[in-house]
């Protein structure tokens, strides 16, 4: 009886023993349970993280890919605004040569203006000395003639 007693408490002991043992394995299975889906939940989120990450990159590529189409464009702008500024400086030069072709044609043809004064006036002075001329010869020729006109005659030849 005492061996059964002892056999008892031992197996009374066991038994507790194996449920405690069964406890925590349930406990174990439940923290495990626990652990599964908080890991789904991490691998989720990384596959969540990993696709946010893929998309940033490819916006970084595509914003690269734009900085640099923008830097290029830039650098074209620049050498057109170059370009042009340099246009300008010869439109300028050209601008300023063709002021002074203007002002010299401008000064020859006042000069020119001048001298064809000078010779209309000329002409004109001309014209007057030409019609007294023609004027003081008619009076000439007129005089003359009346003149002559007036002259006695020579008397006529005696008669035979």
């Amino acid at each position: 009886t005492q061996e059964r007693n002892e056999l008892r408490a031992e197996n009374e002991n066991l038994n507790n023993q194996l449920q405690q043992a069964a406890q925590l394995i349930e406990n174990l299975q439940q923290e495990n349970t626990q652990l599964q889906q908080s890991l789904q939940e991490a691998q989720n989120k990384v596959n969540t993280l990993t696709s946010q990450v893929d998309t940033l990159n490819n916006q970084l590529k595509e914003a690269t890919q734009k900085a640099q189409s923008l830097e290029q464009e830039n650098n074209q702008l620049k050498q057109e605004v170059e370009q042009l500024k340099s246009d300008k400086q010869q439109l300028e030069k050209q601008t300023n040569e063709l002021k002074s072709q203007v002002n010299s044609l401008t000064q020859e043809k006042q000069s020119l203006e001048n001298k064809l004064q000078g010779l209309q006036s000329a002409v004109s002075q001309l014209e007057t000395q030409r019609m007294i001329l023609i004027g003081t010869t008619v009076l000439f020729l007129v005089t003359t003639v009346v003149m002559a006109l007036r002259k006695p005659r020579p008397p006529p030849p005696p008669y035979r």
